[in-house]
């Protein structure tokens, strides 16, 4: 399996890989033809290395199989925070061409498969789990009775996300003066902040990641999501995110539909 060290990445292999038999690499200055030569099958995720993939393709015609695990729509014509990033580096492309010749393509949720068969017939919906052993954490109770701590949690493409929510939690915070909002992401998030109490925090790597959730003592885990093409494509990671630690969330009703009844859960 070669992988990054993104979160998603975490989520979709590298948490899975330590319950199996699985080598985990890096692929810091490229993906090693030793590896290829060694394994049966390859897992990919972001792969965009132009030279690997034309490697891959030969050795896919000496019987190794390969699999691409995408957590994203490959290429969507919105407001995709990543677009012009794609455009230039080329990665949707390539990325493209890594899965119509993959022997199966893994991804997180029904919707995202139903756009990914357009490159491969093969697709394999893989629900995102949860390894107990980095989420389960002791719970920490918001200690003030005096106030409100309503959170969210994520980076800075998810701006135009919060800008959304701007208004509400103005009126929020009018009609309930005891509010504290707490954001953890990108900095660039503070100016947004203005005329709000609000604590904004740094976001931290992974590893460190569900015990800054769990010392957070929200109240309320809200999770604003765009009815947008590219982010009908995610999946609920926030949700699970948010109920492990004990928050309810508030959530907008787009990719969360599928996954919370209201009121209930």
């Amino acid at each position: 399996m070669y992988t990054n060290s993104s979160a998603s990445a975490q989520w979709r292999l590298q948490d899975p890989a330590k319950y199996m038999d699985f080598e985990i690499r890096f692929p810091q200055g490229g993906i090693k033809e030793e590896d290829i030569q060694w394994a049966d099958c390859v897992t990919l995720q972001g792969c965009v290395d132009k030279d690997a993939i034309a490697m891959i393709a030969y050795y896919k015609d000496q019987g190794k199989k390969l699999v691409l695990e995408q957590d994203d729509r490959i290429v969507v014509e919105d407001d995709n925070p990543h677009k012009k990033q794609h455009e230039v580096t080329g990665a949707s492309k390539i990325i493209e061409i890594t899965a119509g010749m993959a022997d199966m393509v893994t991804c997180s949720t029904p919707y995202l498969a139903s756009n990914l068969k357009q490159y491969n017939n093969n697709v394999v919906v893989l629900p995102n789990y949860m390894d107990m052993r980095r989420w389960d954490l002791p719970k920490h109770a918001n200690t003030n009775p005096n106030q409100i701590r309503i959170g969210y949690f994520g980076s800075i493409t998810h701006l135009e996300d919060i800008k959304m929510i701007l208004p509400a939690l103005h009126k929020i915070y009018k009609e309930f003066p005891n509010v504290m909002f707490v954001f953890v992401g990108d900095p660039r998030i503070v100016d947004l902040m203005e005329g709000l109490p609000s604590e904004v925090m740094m976001g931290v790597p992974f590893d460190g990641y569900p015990a800054k959730l769990h010392s957070l003592s929200l109240d309320i885990a809200i999770a604003p999501l765009r009815d947008s093409e590219f982010n009908l494509n995610k999946s609920a990671i926030k949700f699970y995110e948010a109920s492990i630690a004990n928050y309810p969330m508030v959530a907008s009703n787009t990719i969360y539909k599928w996954e919370i009844e209201h009121n209930k859960t």
